[in-house]
C-alpha cells in the first residue's frame, strides 16, 4: 500500500484499524500525491494527522479540494493553516 511512503509505522497501523482494506485499495496514489503536495506546499505541519482522520479528502478531485481550501483561507484569513492545525473539523467543510 502506498500511504507507507507518506506516513510512518504507527500511522499507518492507526490507518489500517480505522479504514477498511476494501477503501484503501479505491485510493489513487497520484491523486493522493496531488493533494498531499497541496498541503505540503501551503505549509500544513500536520498534514499525516489530516491523512489519519481525513483520508477521505484524498479521494476528492484536486480541484474542489483547491476550491474548497481557498475559501477556508479566505473565511479564517492568514492564519488559516494554525488556525485549522488547533481544530481539523474545520477540514469537514471540505468533504461538504
Amino acid at each position: 500500500m502506498f500511504l507507507k511512503k507518506y506516513v510512518n509505522n504507527l500511522y499507518y497501523e492507526e490507518i489500517l484499524e480505522n479504514y477498511k482494506e476494501e477503501y484503501l485499495k479505491i485510493l489513487e496514489e497520484e491523486n493522493f500525491e496531488l493533494i498531499y503536495k497541496l498541503f505540503v506546499d501551503n505549509e500544513f505541519y500536520y498534514v499525516k494527522d489530516i491523512i489519519l482522520k481525513y483520508l477521505e479528502i484524498f479521494t476528492m478531485e484536486y480541484d474542489e479540494v483547491v476550491e474548497k481550501l481557498e475559501k477556508l483561507k479566505k473565511s479564517l484569513g492568514i492564519n488559516y493553516v494554525a488556525i485549522i492545525g488547533n481544530d481539523l473539523r474545520y477540514l469537514d467543510y471540505i468533504l461538504k
